[in-house]
């Protein structure tokens, strides 16, 4: 009686963890990035939300690394981008994942981009592919330190007030390593914007 009262308490446990264990599955998988303060192992977000990369507010005196974990869509609020923004010392680990529209937003309006880096930030992208499908615009700086873009395709991107990449600012540094630009257009009032789509006003450029 004791053995079979054991069993049953031992099978019930086992299903307990395999019901915990399937959860824990489901879960992982919903999580499309993670946001890491620089040498600190414990993610301060896990999400699938990309909104969740725009309202993340990262400490400036702090540096941070977002790792993409599967595709992403930026999301639209009225049929508009609300364009990924990055703000701060940020590396972003794209691992060979793509970030595109979301299906249903409107055809290229204007400011319409699919990421946006705030004044004052230093960002490296690694390993990503931003698809702007002949509508969007790809990388929006603003005032920024530096960019480092690294193994990274950018393709298609087209919008209507600006081309694959499109940095305003004065002394800034700008480096492409063994990245990809291609079938991207801007603006045609961009006189200065080269034939690869893109454009900086000011900076020590780097292209490779």
């Amino acid at each position: 009686m004791k053995k079979k009262f054991f069993a049953i308490i031992l099978a019930f446990a086992m299903l307990l963890t395999s019901l915990v264990s399937i959860n824990d599955v489901s879960f992982a998988e919903d999580i499309a990035f993670e946001i890491y303060e620089d040498g600190v192992s414990t993610a301060v977000t896990k999400s699938n939300n990309v909104d969740d990369i725009k309202t993340f507010t990262s400490d400036t005196t702090k540096s941070y690394t977002i790792k993409v974990l599967k595709d992403l869509e930026v999301p639209a609020d009225a049929g508009n981008l609300k364009t990924i923004t990055l703000n701060g010392n940020i590396t972003v680990e794209g691992n060979e994942h793509t970030i595109t529209r979301i299906t249903g937003a409107d055809n290229g309006a204007a400011g319409d981009r699919l990421i946006k880096i705030m004044p004052g930030s230093n960002v490296t992208i690694d390993g990503l592919k931003l698809d702007g499908e002949d509508k969007y615009s790809g990388i929006l700086c603003d005032n920024i330190k530096a960019l480092n873009i690294n193994k990274t395709t950018i393709s298609k991107c087209k919008g209507a007030v600006g081309p694959a990449i499109y940095c305003e600012g004065q002394n800034f540094t700008f480096n492409m390593n063994g990245s990809t630009v291609d079938s991207c257009e801007g603006s045609s009032s961009l006189e200065t914007l080269t034939s690869s789509g893109i454009y900086l006003t000011s900076g020590d450029e780097n292209i490779e």
